[in-house]
């Protein structure tokens, strides 16, 4: 009995089977490996995707971020910072680690600076790091507080205590007065720096008028009066003049947006009363039921310009 139909073609498949002809094998480099541009592993290289940076680029990072800076930035954006600083330091730790074996090797010295201009860029990375973590402690610990006691009935007397702190500062370090004023506008107003990104609520508006007479307060030099004797006419008239000319109280919320979002300086108050001095000339205070308003519109056209 002959093979089964199957069995036959299987048999005569393999009699017409060519012999196969090995070849070497190939060996895999480095420029046969083509690597996708989005992929994650790219995020612990630096922007050139190079493999080891130069000291140029290290040394092009920058500076720390201060803590002032810092305690301007919502959570989301510490957040946000925090890891993109974990990320520099991975990327530093496997260039660091890449010239240590290379010189531990070759005994090159002078890759001893660029090892040296990275753990000065890790110093500074860690800087920022921990900084971080001041901050966000900052905002824990005050809201801690918050809780332990009745803030409302302390409120008039923490204003008051702030109010004399802040007037007592030397009026020539603006950064630091203006990070006083900065973290006591959002504790007690919820008033972010950039005001065009705050909601022209109630409370917003209760503050802008505190800041705007706290800045008038510490930085407007009131002019002195004339020294003519006081006997003469003309040195009545011009002390009158004078006095009229004297900004004492901001008396609308188109006089505190002007003096909130001035500098910090006497010039930059000195200008913000200028402006007054010449909207008064020619226009009567607004009413306090247009606040609301009127404030709207004016941080509606500061984001436009912007």
């Amino acid at each position: 009995m002959g093979k089964p139909g199957t069995a036959r073609i299987l048999d005569k498949a393999l009699f017409n089977v060519k012999p196969l002809k090995l070849r070497p094998p190939i060996e895999p480099l480095a420029h046969d490996v083509q690597t996708p541009e989005n992929h994650p592993l790219w995020q612990f290289f630096g922007e050139q995707k190079s493999f080891l940076r130069t000291r140029s680029e290290l040394e092009d990072i920058g500076r720390p971020w201060t803590i002032p800076q810092l305690r301007r930035k919502e959570f989301d954006d510490l957040h946000t910072l925090w890891y993109v600083c974990l990320k520099e330091r991975n990327r530093l730790y496997r260039e660091s680690q890449l010239l240590q074996d290379y010189t531990t090797r070759v005994g090159e010295e002078s890759l001893d600076e660029r090892n040296t201009a990275v753990d000065s860029v890790d110093k500074m990375v860690k800087t920022t790091m921990s900084r971080i973590r001041h901050v966000l402690a900052e905002r824990y610990h005050s809201f801690k507080r918050t809780a332990t006691f009745e803030l409302e009935s302390s409120i008039p007397k923490l204003l008051a205590e702030f109010r004399q702190k802040y007037l007592e500062t030397d009026r020539t370090a603006d950064s630091h007065a203006e990070g006083m004023l900065e973290r006591f506008q959002f504790a007690f107003y919820g008033i972010n720096p950039r005001l065009e990104d705050n909601i022209a609520d109630a409370k917003v508006i209760e503050g802008l008028y505190s800041v705007a007479e706290l800045k008038l307060q510490k930085y407007y030099v009131i002019p002195q009066a004339s020294e003519v004797s006081e006997t003469s006419n003309a040195a009545k008239n011009e002390n009158e003049t004078q006095n009229q000319d004297i900004i004492k109280e901001v008396k609308d919320i188109r006089e505190a947006f002007l003096i909130f979002g001035a500098e910090s300086s006497d010039e930059g108050i000195l200008s913000a009363v200028e402006t007054i001095k010449e909207i008064r000339e020619s226009n009567e205070p607004l009413p306090k039921s247009s606040d609301t308003e009127v404030l709207t519109e004016l941080m509606y056209s500061t984001k436009e310009a912007v």
